[in-house]
């Protein structure tokens, strides 16, 4: 059953997990047994290190409410452990416990065969691999829900295993907010490590560009506050690159006075498809006096139940963080001849609530970015009606949902001048587009089409850009797909920065063996 409504709007705009074995080589383990009872090498080890209390195995109850509650069914694998550290009161146990935990799993050795770990936040990724594992042990961060405010620092303290509108509820209480995901159900750890585009990124930048400080969970399980006195390397490889240094267990961000934002869509039919795309590009060349505080998103989207008449329908979602229903940025959008429009003033949670899971779907994606030019948004959307067209010859049409979404990357935005490894300030020497494809669909197997094709797309389009040259070699981690190659888009400074970061804190390369999980800088 496919997702309904236009809650699903943003539902991509956030931030990026895999595997399933051996249910019966288990028997339920209390913490105060050392002796090796699970039949596995990393879950054997959680036990003698008297962590035995804190582990779910695949018959228990909690161990399938929590693999059936990852975003995207392809990324619920089924570990032979979940080990679910406690965090304390403010979560001050947490790195404790991940120390405990890394030290035992990084003294375990090889045992019988092979064996991975993977680490989940919010559990938000959607392909296998990223955030869970079949032959292994998933550490699950996502019970810790507390994130608070210090008003004499000015920060917000957030844990990883958070979701951006359970973030929002704790510190809308002191009247601040920091910018993070924009659909609500997003975590804060991949979302964070991956940049992190927020509905304020135009003025203070991506997500990772408001991190003052990160708790961080060395391999060897010593545990170190990284920022940009105490280790500035290691800062600066953090925002951005990816779970290639250890385990953030508390992320320190500049906080915001919270405030009304104004927001909502407008849905038009193909039709109006010509004069979006030149919206579009007019929008992404405005002055940075115009739309600095305004977000223009546009969703290219075939939904049976949402339009079961049309092959797909336009959604241009707008934003203005200043609470301004009247942004003259929009204008363009607004003179569209829509068939539906809906705004409104929201408080930042409530806005952040907008998205939901993707239930029983299996969710998958690619992404590029290109110059803002409308030959290159046409031969887009040329290619995704052919895209739509190709899906309903091998699957019903109300079998799958299928979505093209770009927004503007304008020279002028802070994160194109930050201090991270992400290589914007490099590779945005033109005001661009950042685009995507997705495909939500029901099987295995119409996952299978639906990547097939999607790889087909986005190279045809990679390609037509480039004989423009229009094409920009800079892949947005949060979006990309498992076959893609993110962090080597980031400049060859910035990729000799995270591998020798990674190799000074982790010179084993345990983040890169024993964790395969995100994009790995080993793999470069």
């Amino acid at each position: 059953m496919l997702i309904q409504g236009l809650s699903l709007v943003l539902l991509f705009l956030g931030g990026q997990a895999a595997a399933a074995s051996s249910a019966g080589l288990f028997t339920r383990v209390v913490s105060n047994l050392t002796a090796v009872q699970t039949g596995s090498v990393p879950c054997n080890a959680l036990v003698a290190a008297g962590l035995g209390g804190r582990l779910l195995y695949p018959t228990d109850s909690l161990y399938n409410e929590r693999i059936s509650s990852y975003w995207s069914v392809s990324a619920q694998l089924r570990p032979w452990c979940i080990f679910q550290p406690d965090s304390g009161e403010l979560c001050n146990h947490l790195a404790s416990e991940i120390s405990t935990a890394l030290t035992a799993l990084n003294s375990a050795g090889d045992g019988a065969g092979d064996w991975h770990i993977a680490v989940r936040g919010g559990g938000h990724s959607s392909w296998p691999g990223i955030n869970n594992v079949d032959n292994g042990v998933t550490i699950d961060l996502g019970n810790f829900n507390t994130s608070w405010y210090n008003a004499t620092t000015g920060l917000a303290s957030v844990v990883p295993g958070e979701k951006w509108v359970d973030v929002a509820a704790d510190l809308i209480k002191d009247d601040v907010i920091v910018y993070g995901g924009r659909d609500g159900g997003v975590g804060v750890g991949g979302f964070l490590l991956g940049g992190g585009n927020n509905y304020n990124a135009q003025r203070y930048g991506f997500g990772c560009d408001n991190v003052v400080n990160y708790e961080l969970v060395l391999a060897n399980g010593s545990i170190i506050d990284v920022n940009n006195q105490t280790h500035p390397d290691l800062f600066k490889a953090l925002k951005g690159g990816s779970a290639n240094f250890g385990i953030v267990t508390r992320y320190d961000m500049n906080a915001f006075p919270a405030q009304e934002i104004w927001g909502g869509s407008i849905i038009s039919t193909k039709e109006t498809s010509e004069a979006v795309v030149a919206a579009t590009v007019n929008y992404a060349h405005l002055p940075q006096s115009v739309a600095i505080d305004d977000s223009a998103i546009i969703i290219y989207e075939h939904n049976a139940t949402l339009a079961p008449t049309e092959d797909w329908i336009i959604i241009s979602a707008l934003t203005n963080v200043q609470g301004n229903a009247n942004s003259s940025a929009f204008t363009e959008f607004r003179a569209l001849n829509a068939t539906t429009t809906s705004y409104a003033l929201y408080n930042y949670v409530d806005y952040l609530e907008a998205g939901e899971n993707a239930g029983d779907l299996r969710v998958t994606w690619f992404t590029q970015t290109f110059k803002a030019d409308e030959r290159v948004l046409t031969k887009a959307v040329e290619l995704y009606n052919e895209y739509v067209t190709v899906l309903q010859d091998h699957m019903p049409a109300d079998a799958f949902m299928a979505r093209m979404i770009w927004q503007s990357m304008p020279t002028w935005a802070a994160y194109a001048n930050s201090d991270n490894v992400l290589g914007l300030n490099e590779k945005l020497t033109d005001t661009s587009i950042l685009w995507m494809i997705h495909c939500l669909v029901d099987t295995v197997e119409q996952e299978a089409i639906a990547n097939q094709y999607l790889a087909v797309m986005s190279a045809e389009l990679s390609a037509f850009a480039a004989s423009l040259d229009a094409h920009i070699d800079w892949t947005y981690l949060n979006y990309a797909g498992p076959a893609q190659n993110p962090l080597g888009g980031y400049g060859q400074d910035n990729v000799d920065l995270i591998r020798s970061v990674a190799a000074a804190y982790d010179p084993e390369g345990f983040f890169q063996k024993r964790v395969p999980g995100g994009f790995k800088i080993s793999r470069v």
